[in-house]
């Protein structure tokens, strides 16, 4: 698997150490043990997160093309067009164009899942329309597994969150206090 890159570096002064958590925001601490094992968590829910969306977009993508012909050519063009909207955010999410730029992996994560939802969603409502319950049968438990696993990645997510502001030692800067102090 492709490797996901965060910036670890000591600061100007040596005194507190940094990493570049994206768009303008750094963490600083003076522990460097604190951010490695940050960096460690922060990487392992990107990377299972990642395993699970290929893993979900495989199987939904099976039973779609299993159930083809089944649809029409409008239900089959809008779930193409989400199909391709799904594969550019996930190539997304490790061939970051914007270096040092880490808040993304997250952003095009949530793209992600939604674009699987909405696929999920236009072959239920496609098995509906039809009444065809081998399709509601197996889309339907997919549909659930794919919101659980949702939650449960924005509850990984939200920790990291809580885990950055928590504690005492921590302190975010803002692009602009790091030009001010620089000043």
């Amino acid at each position: 698997m492709k490797q996901i890159s965060i910036d670890f570096k000591l600061s100007d002064f040596h005194e507190k150490h940094t990493i570049h958590i994206g768009r303008g925001e750094f963490l600083k601490h003076s522990s460097k043990t604190f951010l490695k094992n940050y960096i460690r968590i922060y990487k392992k829910v990107l990377t299972d997160n990642i395993k699970i969306l290929n893993s979900l977009h495989q199987q939904v993508n099976s039973i779609y093309r299993s159930f083809y012909f089944d649809f029409n050519s409008i239900t089959i063009h809008r779930i193409n067009e989400v199909n391709s909207s799904f594969t550019k955010e996930f190539d997304l999410i490790l061939h970051n164009p914007y270096a040092n730029e880490n808040y993304t992996h997250f952003f095009k994560i949530s793209n992600s899942f939604n674009a699987l939802f909405e696929m999920i969603e236009l072959l239920y409502e496609a098995s509906k329309r039809n009444k065809n319950y081998s399709l509601k049968n197996q889309i339907y438990p997919l549909k659930k597994q794919v919101n659980y696993l949702y939650d449960k990645y924005n509850e990984e997510r939200r920790s990291l969150d809580l885990k950055k502001s928590v504690s005492t030692k921590i302190r975010i800067l803002k692009d602009e206090d790091k030009n001010k102090r620089t000043a």
